[in-house]
């Protein structure tokens, strides 16, 4: 993973495919079964292998449990500062379908998430 990039851990009451929908509908580019390449990012979403409905109410690596793995690729070389912000609203988004995102990347502060 590079500096640029993102895991987030969602855990959200939509199907992959209902996100992966969610994400074209906002950014258009190319959509398949599992990601969607649009013009500042890709998103590759997969299942959490390690999903627990019981471990991801824990307090401190709750997060780890989560449903949703969505690995976010920066595009944009030029202004990172635009996919931090992209990635921000995209993450709001999120939590407005009612959904919890914790995200680690070596820039999470920058991304003013309060919360899950």
């Amino acid at each position: 993973m590079n500096k640029r990039d993102c895991v987030l851990y969602v855990d959200i009451k939509m199907s992959e495919e209902d996100i992966l929908d969610l994400i074209h509908k906002k950014y258009g580019g190319k959509r398949s079964y599992y990601y969607v390449d649009c013009n500042w990012a890709i998103f590759d979403i997969e299942s959490n292998d390690a999903y627990s409905w019981i471990k991801k109410r824990r307090k401190d690596d709750g997060f780890l449990y989560f449903k949703y793995m969505i690995a976010v690729e920066s595009k944009i070389e030029e202004s990172f500062n635009l996919f931090v912000s992209n990635l921000r609203d995209f993450i709001a988004i999120l939590k407005q379908k009612g959904g919890q995102v914790v995200p680690a990347c070596d820039f999470e502060d920058e991304l003013n998430i309060t919360g899950r």
